[in-house]
């Protein structure tokens, strides 16, 4: 099965960077900017949750080869899946960061990959429903196939770290490795957890 996942997203990855480095098309919706997305990419539940000040939950703040990639993981994930996926946060302002506990995340603002766009916390729809319990066995099967897809595309999953973060996915891009270096040599503190990225 992983063979098949990793053939069908590279496929789709290949696609979805041609075209929207060319001024492409998805099937027959242009992407010309970020928010022309494919009409299976909306997002289901921003009318449903509350607004977080400092936090987006659409793909127009994400760095172009992470919305590419994370693009691709929705679409398989639908697609070949049945799950609806959604963005909770994608980028999140220094603020937002600084203010979340310890038992959510070890990074502070400017040091977690939110703060760059390369980034985000997604959950999925069932039934009209917002499903992030692990607890719940669809859903943890949904969050295992995320960790699938999402490496196959060169993404980073969150379910695989000690602090688990099972909706959480991260593009190790060289300049947000860059930008972090910056922020260590002007005295940022960087956690170990995150360095090590």
């Amino acid at each position: 099965m992983k063979g098949k996942i990793k053939n069908l997203t590279i496929a789709l990855l290949a696609t979805i960077t041609l075209s929207t480095s060319l001024g492409g098309s998805i099937g027959t919706k242009k992407l010309e900017k970020p928010e022309d997305l494919p009409a299976e990419l909306e997002q289901l539940n921003i009318k449903l949750l509350k607004p977080i000040n400092g936090v987006s939950r659409t793909f127009a703040k994400l760095d172009q080869d992470y919305k590419n990639r994370l693009i691709s993981v929705f679409i398989v994930m639908k697609q070949q899946y049945g799950y609806d996926m959604t963005m909770l946060e994608g980028y999140r302002s220094p603020e937002r960061q600084n203010s979340l506990s310890s038992s959510v995340t070890q990074a502070k603002g400017f040091q977690s990959y939110h703060q760059y766009g390369l980034a985000s916390d997604c959950a999925f729809m069932r039934n009209g429903k917002l499903m992030t319990d692990p607890r719940d066995p669809w859903t943890m099967k949904g969050y295992k196939l995320l960790g699938e897809v999402a490496k196959s595309v060169g993404l980073v999953w969150g379910g695989a770290w000690t602090l688990k973060d099972y909706g959480h996915t991260e593009f190790h891009a060289p300049k947000a490795v860059y930008a972090m270096n910056a922020m260590r040599k002007i005295g940022y503190h960087i956690p170990t957890a995150v360095a090590a990225l």
